[in-house]
């Protein structure tokens, strides 16, 4: 295995707002391609698109003095700019009323996710997920297939549904990557810590008053 692959495959236990969405064949691939709008690129976007609409604004002003259709042509494009200026605003707050779905314990990794659910999902299922790592306030979307379904030994009533991603942008999976490789940084700091703990408490059980 590659390191590459052996970064994606990394898993942590992660608290995580997650909600889902079955998706079916014929909404897979428009989903796909609406996962190029997420909020890694919102403030940008709307920050540019802020910036032509005021350029267009001056130019209008000029233009009506040179040629109406000129200016119609103008007004046009400036009225499709407010369109996605108020989308991208909508979108900002969809991503702020997603902070009040519950925390769920999750299994992440940057291939994935798997996690306890009562939805009756069957493998080969696609889903539409949001996802909000608790810890450092990430959010993204991705499309899933749920590949694994397992009883969950915690409760009788849930099942266990492993879903890997199918469609997950580039700088989204780069940032999980990201944060996966700082929890298992965490958890090796740890892991070390506790075995010097034993390792110490073991010597002074060890230790010997007559040897001094």
């Amino acid at each position: 295995m590659s390191d590459g692959n052996k970064r994606a495959a990394f898993r942590v236990t992660e608290a995580i707002r997650l909600s889902f969405q079955p998706v079916d064949d014929d909404d897979w691939v428009n989903r796909l391609s609406l996962l190029a709008i997420t909020a890694a690129s919102v403030h940008n976007a709307k920050s540019a698109v802020a910036d032509v609409s005021l350029d267009i604004q001056r130019k209008l002003i000029a233009a009506h003095r040179v040629s109406e259709t000129l200016a119609s042509t103008l007004e046009l494009l400036n009225r499709k700019i407010d369109t996605l200026v108020d989308q991208v605003v909508a979108l900002q707050q969809q991503q702020g009323e997603f902070t009040e779905v519950p925390i769920r314990t999750c299994e992440i990794s940057a291939n994935g996710v798997r996690f306890s659910t009562r939805q009756a999902f069957t493998k080969g299922d696609k889903i539409h997920l949001k996802l909000l790592l608790v810890a450092d306030a990430f959010y993204f979307e991705a499309l899933g297939e749920v590949v694994r379904i397992e009883a969950d030994p915690d409760n009788a009533d849930r099942r266990l549904a492993a879903v890997r991603f199918r469609g997950i942008r580039e700088a989204d999976k780069d940032r999980l990557i990201k944060h996966l490789l700082g929890r298992q940084s965490e958890t090796i700091r740890a892991q070390r810590k506790q075995l010097e703990e034993v390792t110490d408490a073991q010597a002074d059980a060890d230790f010997d008053d007559d040897d001094i």
